[in-house]
C-alpha cells in the first residue's frame, strides 16, 4: 500500500492521520444499516439508500454525541426495528454497548486512517484490526459517481471488490 499512499499524496490534499477505536453494532436482520460508536464519543447509524452497479449510496440517519437522551434512543430503536418496553437515557458508549449489544453483533475495530481530499471527493487509506488480524482498506466518497469511477480507474482499483464496512465485518468476524 506504500505505492498507493504515495500516489494518493500526489493526487489529493493530505488531511492527516486519524486514530480511533470504533465499536460496530451490526444488525442481524438488516444489511443496509451500519450502526457504530465512533471513538467512544458519538453514536452513528448510516443507512444504505441504494446500490447502482458497484456503487453504494449511504446517508447518515443518526449522529449524536453522548449522552443519548431517551428520545434519541427511541429513535435509534425505531430505525433498528427493535421493540423494547424500556427506553432509557444512555450516558456513554459503555451503556450503549450494554443496551444495544444483546440484539446486535458487536465488534471493536481499532483503526488508523489517512484522509485525503480533492475537489468534491474524499478518500482514505485505513489500517484496521479485525479479530486480531490486520487489514487495509481504501475508500472514496463523493456525490458524483463519475468522480469515484475516475479515481478507481486512476488508482487501478476498478477490478477490486467493493464492500462496505458492515459487509466486510460480517464476512470476517461474525459467525453465520
Amino acid at each position: 500500500m506504500t505505492g498507493m499512499l504515495q500516489n494518493f499524496q500526489k493526487s489529493f490534499d493530505d488531511l492527516g492521520v486519524e486514530e480511533r477505536i470504533d465499536i460496530y453494532l451490526l444488525p442481524r436482520n438488516n444489511q443496509g444499516l451500519l450502526p457504530k460508536i465512533r471513538g467512544g464519543e458519538s453514536f452513528e447509524i448510516k443507512r444504505r439508500l441504494n446500490i447502482s452497479e458497484s456503487f453504494e449510496r449511504w446517508e447518515v440517519a443518526v449522529q449524536k454525541d453522548f449522552p443519548l437522551s431517551a428520545k434519541t434512543v427511541a429513535h435509534i430503536l425505531h430505525i433498528l426495528d427493535e421493540h423494547r418496553l424500556e427506553v432509557v437515557r444512555l450516558p456513554d458508549s459503555r451503556a450503549a454497548v450494554e443496551f444495544f449489544g444483546p440484539c446486535l453483533d458487536t465488534l471493536c475495530v481499532p483503526k488508523m486512517r489517512r484522509l485525503f481530499k480533492s475537489n468534491g471527493c474524499r478518500a482514505e487509506i485505513t489500517h484496521v484490526l479485525i479479530s486480531l488480524k490486520p487489514y487495509e482498506t481504501v475508500a472514496f466518497e463523493s456525490e458524483d459517481p463519475n468522480e469515484i469511477a475516475g479515481n478507481l480507474e486512476k488508482f487501478h482499483l476498478k477490478e477490486c471488490d467493493n464492500k462496505n464496512y458492515g459487509a466486510m465485518l460480517r464476512e470476517i468476524a461474525v459467525p453465520s
